[in-house]
């Protein structure tokens, strides 16, 4: 594995920073310790200076008063040494700078006081001057010198020992940044190693996790991430060769040369194995397209789909088209092909042509048998239309017939019934007019004016029966559309109903139940609402009830729930009976004009089909009828709570 220089690498960067941390330390420890020491050997040669003043001072004072020289020579000789320590000379003068007494310098000039004790020291003679006190006043001055080699040699002796100690610790520290350098080097190689290692593909490579410092903790998330790309990779190792279709990894050079191919299952089954696939041109149908291929690819970051033919494994040639997606990783160029061979869906597109073809062919004499076809069905269609426009125009000849058979029936009964009474009338008349010539008798006479009169009120109440007929007839043609709308109380018009049916539905003993939202408003025909309630109440009393032995008849009346808008609130009506109700076949036609099941016993048939004319158009409502034999019958109204006055 190739190793970065010392001066890149982390172990030359460490250890030059830690070989520069502790220089400096030292330096400044060495700095430090020599300007100790001089401060110490100035202030221990200062002192010393001082002492010797002192004891000078008290030994000159009483000889030099009484002007015994001799003696003072005699004693400072023996205290000057040549040495490198004690006194060097020693000098003393009076007031006015007269010598008295010149011990040690041996006729050489007085030295200069020294004002600086370090350059003393480094000179090796230290110069000092003091006056002479005697009660307190000066009587003279003394000089002399102090050698300083001792000192001096001290001071160079442990400046020696600091530069020794400050070496040592430098190199004791080179050593340590050293081994640890190498240790860390060490561990960092193995990093290095393994990284190259998982590069190459080995992702079963792991790193050992002694220790409990960074690096071991460094080796533990390098391993797990290392197994989560093993993962990864597996993941989609499986998810390639579970691929149906062929695909493959390349590896390109910039010039478009194959350096590298990693194929899944599919793409080994279906092209077989490759020994060397910088040298073949299998699965390519030539070396020359698979070269073209391969510089497209280098060139391309995604291949538009390519239809190209390429060689199976077992020798075959079937076209395949082609799809690819180029990526750049570490400076180089991947491309990922895929291959899908579509010779089924060729065989299948040129089978689908003929079939098409052949619709096609179809499709045209299809076209031809169907307007055939079609001319032959508008022939029919006319027809059709002709024989409908017929069997309505007979079906409104077949209801005007009925509707005059119906109202025959009905006129038939009162105007036969008043020919007869007239026919009956003009026979009597001429038996009347015999007995009249032959001879009247009173007897006679009574009879005749009592069938008279008898004739008579038939004759009335026939002609009037016919009239009342005509009458309806006349209203079921108009549908009284001429009323106008108006506010009405609904409780108070049914309320209105019930008295008028009052002396019919109490001769019955009819329970009545009534139930009428308080408060309840219409805007509608009043009379065309009073008439269909009556005709509702009529009917239930008439053809629901008679005969029932504890006849019940319900009213109710309320607001249709959630109505859209206040437009369109609606009021339901229902009327019930619990009668003989009505049968299924008969359910369907009760509002037909003269469909009743009691002809001949006072009905026409016209009684519901007015209500129907009613509520459908003056009202502008609905009704409908709920009923099964035996139970009753409800009719069921449903109204527009105002009504426009155009209705």
């Amino acid at each position: 594995m190739k190793h970065a220089s010392l001066r890149h690498s982390l172990k030359g960067k460490l250890l030059l920073a830690g070989m520069l941390l502790q220089t400096v330390l030292l330096l400044l420890f060495y700095l430090i310790v020599t300007e100790v020491l001089r401060e110490s050997a100035e202030r221990a040669l200062k002192t010393s200076a001082k002492t010797i003043s002192q004891s000078v001072n008290l030994s000159v004072a009483p000889y030099a008063y009484e002007r015994r020289f001799d003696v003072l020579s005699d004693f400072f000789s023996e205290l000057i040494s040549e040495s490198d320590e004690g006194l060097r000379y020693i000098v003393i003068r009076d007031e006015k700078q007269q010598v008295l007494l010149s011990v040690g310098l041996r006729g050489q000039a007085l030295p200069v006081p020294s004002t600086d004790a370090g350059h003393a020291i480094a000179a090796g003679i230290y110069h000092v001057r003091q006056p002479v006190l005697l009660s307190g006043n000066q009587v003279g001055e003394v000089r002399f010198g102090i050698a300083t080699g001792d000192i001096s040699a001290v001071l160079q002796k442990m400046l020696n020992i600091a530069l020794v100690v400050s070496i040592a610790g430098l190199v004791l520290t080179a050593t340590v940044l050293v081994f640890f350098g190498q240790r860390l080097q060490l561990r960092l190689d193995q990093i290095m190693q393994a990284m190259q290692d998982i590069v190459g593909g080995d992702y079963a490579r792991r790193l050992p996790e002694q220790g409990q410092d960074e690096l071991a903790h460094l080796s533990h998330q390098f391993n797990r991430m290392v197994s989560a790309v093993e993962t990864r990779d597996k993941k989609f190792a499986a998810v390639l060769n579970a691929a149906p279709i062929p695909m493959a990894l390349f590896r390109l050079d910039s010039a478009g040369e194959l350096l590298r191919i990693d194929r899944n299952l599919a793409a080994i089954r279906c092209f077989g194995r490759l020994e060397d696939f910088k040298l073949t041109h299998r699965p390519y149908a030539s070396m020359q397209a698979k070269q073209q291929l391969m510089q497209q690819l280098a060139q391309l970051d995604a291949l538009p789909p390519l239809e190209m033919d390429m060689i199976l494994a077992d020798g075959t040639r079937h076209p395949f088209m082609l799809y690819a997606e180029s990526f750049v990783v570490d400076g180089e160029r991947y491309t990922t092909l895929v291959a899908m061979d579509i010779f089924d869906l060729r065989e299948t597109q040129n089978r689908l042509r003929d079939l098409n073809t052949a619709l096609e062919q179809r499709v045209e004499e299809r076209t031809a048998e169907l307007a055939d076809k079609n001319q032959a069905l508008a022939s029919t269609l006319s027809t059709l239309q002709q024989t409908q426009e017929k069997l309505i125009q007979s079906e409104k000849l077949s209801g005007l017939g009925r509707m005059v058979a119906g109202v025959a029936h009905e006129l038939n009964t009162p105007l036969g019934s008043a020919l007869t009474v007239a026919s009956t009338m003009l026979d009597k008349q001429q038996d009347f007019e015999q007995q009249v010539s032959t001879g009247l008798r009173k007897s006679a006479l009574q009879q005749y004016l009592s069938d008279n009169r008898q004739a008579g009120e038939l004759l009335i109440k026939n002609i009037e029966r016919a009239a009342s007929l005509v009458q309806s007839f006349k209203a079921i043609a108009t549908e009284d559309s001429a009323a106008e709308p108006g506010l009405m109380m609904l409780d108070t018009l049914l309320q209105q109903v019930m008295r008028d049916t009052q002396t019919q539905w109490q001769s019955m003993g009819v329970t009545l139940n009534i139930h009428i939202t308080t408060g309840l408003q219409l805007t509608c025909a009043y009379q065309a609402l009073y008439r269909v309630l009556m005709q509702l109440v009529d009917n239930a009393l008439v053809h629901g009830l008679s005969g029932i032995s504890a006849p019940e008849l319900s009213v109710s009346a309320e607001m249709e729930d959630n109505p859209q808008s206040t437009a369109a609130a609606r009021v339901h009506i229902v009327i019930a009976d619990n009668g003989h109700g009505i049968a299924p076949q008969d359910l369907n036609r009760i509002f037909d004009p003269f469909f009743t099941t009691r002809f001949g016993q006072g009905s026409n048939g016209l009684g519901l089909h007015m209500v129907y004319n009613l509520v459908s158009g003056v009202l502008g409502g609905e009704i409908h009828a709920e009923s099964q034999p035996g139970q009753g019958t409800k009719m069921i109204l449903s109204l527009p709570q105002h009504t426009d006055s155009e209705a």
